[in-house]
């Protein structure tokens, strides 16, 4: 009988996973609205349009197929909560699927929210795209709360990079293992202003001198 309980365990185990595989939506292109709970394939780069807002609920989970942007030209409203966060990740461990990260761009109105959320294995290197691992901000001043930061890469700013007046405040945030030329953590450019409170800052690697 303990056999029998045992083989139903692993049945039901491979179901689950097998489910949640064949359960993945398609996302990309122009977003809007209010999208989640659910586990979305991007497959192509995202964007929010101006004068548009994507709010998205606790509980969703985005898995990057390719080094796609998200890009923010309205306004971002991500806020899980302490038991059901939000998930920005890469769908396989590869070099691959690393992600370009959330970019807030320049002409977005500030009031954007990030809380409870992870932002999960970014890299950002090209040419024009090469701040701002994780997050990046131009000029667009909002807050990320409650929010972990992690195994991010980009040549300044492997966590974050802001510029051009942004004001962005940290609160209870982790920023932990991104990696970048200047700036492991955060990089917070000479014209742009912002807070870090209650946040832990480790693991981060500056390659530069």
């Amino acid at each position: 009988m303990k056999h029998a309980k045992t083989a139903i365990t692993i049945v039901l185990s491979f179901m689950l996973s097998a489910g949640l595989a064949f359960a993945q939506t398609p996302l990309s292109g122009s977003l809007s609205g209010t999208i989640g709970p659910d586990v979305f394939l991007v497959e192509g780069d995202c964007d929010i349009l101006q004068g548009e807002t994507l709010t998205i609920a606790p509980g969703t989970t985005f898995l990057f197929s390719g080094h796609y942007y998200w890009k923010i030209y309205g306004t971002l409203i991500a806020q899980g909560t302490e038991t059901d966060s939000i998930v920005f990740t890469r769908q396989n461990p590869t070099q691959g699927h690393r992600w370009g990260g959330l970019r807030f761009m320049s002409g977005a109105p500030a009031g954007s929210i990030i809380e409870y959320c992870l932002i999960d294995n970014c890299m950002n290197y090209e040419w024009l795209n090469n701040q701002g691992g994780g997050i990046y901000s131009d000029g667009v001043s909002f807050n990320v709360s409650h929010t972990t930061i992690q195994y991010c890469e980009a040549s300044d700013g492997g966590g974050f990079y802001s510029v051009n007046g942004a004001q962005v405040v940290f609160d209870q945030c982790s920023i932990l293992h991104n990696t970048a030329s200047s700036g492991g953590g955060l990089y917070y450019s000479t014209t742009s202003r912002g807070e870090i409170r209650n946040s832990v800052i480790m693991w981060n690697t500056s390659t530069g001198t």
